[in-house]
């Protein structure tokens, strides 16, 4: 069965019949986009059609992060070399010890960051959504600063988280069957209650700069920690994402933390 045929330098393939389903299908497609006007250029943007954050407007994490008030809370916890799990993967391992920190989790950084900030404006309560791990962090953070946190779960959250959430001080409230119904429910009752502030645990600068800090002490405990981020700097080449953007704060972080570390 011929399949294509020659004319001048260029092989063309032919309309396909007779070639598998599975092979004649996608050759439609393509070449029916091929076919199609070029779209006209536009400007990078998410999915939803909200524009690309610039480097030049996104916030400065590094600088935010290294004057947050997480050590007004915790202290810098251990890297701890992992011997057995070294040898076994053939690696170099070391854990964060993050459990060792008042919620036994990394996000107790940031949670107390954000509402170290909304004290600093005045507001006294906070309601937030959560199945456990967030909204336990959200509690230690709010009785260490002295104010009345409201944790709404949705109803598969286990018995177990919501014990930790109400032993650590705060008001839990069941509602829903996921955590829309649990989100909607928190906004519903920080209307209500004129004085609640509601409270995002994931996309918020004040959260994303105080977990950050767990970062900045890896990098002072551990310098050979960058060696992966010159790696990639590298493979990229000067003009890779990596160099015009993430390399630089990287880097600059490194500088300032192990400057500070020094008493510099």
């Amino acid at each position: 069965m011929k399949l294509a045929r020659l004319r001048g330098p260029h092989r063309r393939i032919s309309s396909g019949a007779g070639l598998p389903y599975r092979i004649r299908v996608p050759l439609a497609k393509l070449q029916e986009r091929k076919n199609l006007p070029r779209e006209e250029t536009r400007a990078p943007a998410l999915g939803d059609g909200e524009q690309l954050e610039s480097m030049d407007s996104a916030p400065d994490y590094v600088r935010l992060a290294l004057t947050s008030r997480v050590y007004d809370l915790v202290t810098a916890s251990p890297l701890q070399y992992a011997p057995g799990l070294s040898h076994r993967l053939g690696a170099c391992v070391h854990f964060k010890r993050e459990d060792l920190l008042p919620s036994f989790s990394y996000k107790i950084r940031g949670a107390f960051n954000l509402l170290d900030s909304v004290r600093r404006e005045g507001a006294t309560s906070v309601v937030t959504y959560s199945v456990g791990g967030q909204g336990h962090s959200l509690a230690v953070a709010a009785s260490a600063l002295g104010m009345q946190a409201t944790i709404v779960l949705p109803e598969r959250t286990p018995r177990q988280r919501r014990s930790q959430i109400e032993r650590a001080g705060a008001n839990v409230v069941i509602h829903g069957s996921g955590l829309e119904d649990a989100k909607r429910e928190a906004q519903r009752l920080a209307r209500e209650d004129g004085g609640a502030v509601f409270c995002h645990l994931h996309d918020d600068v004040r959260v994303i700069s105080g977990n950050a800090t767990c970062g900045l002490e890896i990098v002072r405990q551990h310098s050979a920690a960058l060696d992966p981020l010159m790696q990639q700097k590298r493979a990229l080449g000067r003009t890779g994402r990596f160099s015009n953007g993430i390399a630089p704060h990287a880097m600059r972080g490194a500088a300032e933390a192990v400057a500070r570390a020094n008493g510099h």
